[in-house]
């Protein structure tokens, strides 16, 4: 699974690049972001690790106090 979301950002990513060559920022901007938030590494919408749930560490400070 990780090694399809690698190449998925990787196409989506130079995609972007190609778009934003071709004169077409806009959508080779959202390409780049999409590829970025798809890929495994770094920031992944994907991501299946739930020890860095910064949402979660934050509820539990906060009713800890």
């Amino acid at each position: 699974m990780t090694l399809l979301l690698w190449i998925l950002a990787v196409i989506l990513v130079v995609s972007g690049i190609v778009a934003i060559v071709r004169q077409q920022i806009l959508w080779g901007i959202v390409l780049i972001i999409i590829g970025l938030l798809v890929g495994p590494g770094g920031v992944s919408i994907f991501d299946d690790d739930d020890d860095g749930d910064a949402a979660a560490a934050a509820t539990a400070a906060v009713q800890q106090r």
